[in-house]
């Protein structure tokens, strides 16, 4: 996911996975949750004026993905910004 995502995108992605984890077995509703916690904790990184969701708290799998996809996302957001940061290297030509 880039971080130059748009607003209504976001709004509308999260929209859409919030209303998928209503009546789920319990696989569906932790996947769920994961993909709304992984747009989350990205974009609270990322995007730190993104940060609305509403997520389905009555569901314990649907919280248990929403923490995991959380973590990851913002994980997954700290390493992007560091690998834009890190210089890149010119690698030696061989046999020129």
């Amino acid at each position: 996911m880039s971080a130059m995502v748009k607003w209504p995108a976001l709004a509308a992605l999260l929209s859409v996975l919030a209303l998928t984890a209503c009546g789920e077995d319990p696989e569906e509703a932790f996947n769920a949750g994961y993909k709304d916690g992984y747009t989350m904790g990205f974009a609270e990184q990322c995007m730190p004026r993104i940060t609305e969701t509403d997520p389905d708290y009555d569901s314990a799998e649907y919280m248990r993905g929403f923490r995991t996809g959380h973590t990851v996302g913002a994980n997954a957001c700290v390493r992007e910004k560091r690998a834009a940061q890190t210089p890149t290297r010119a690698t030696p030509r061989q046999g020129s």
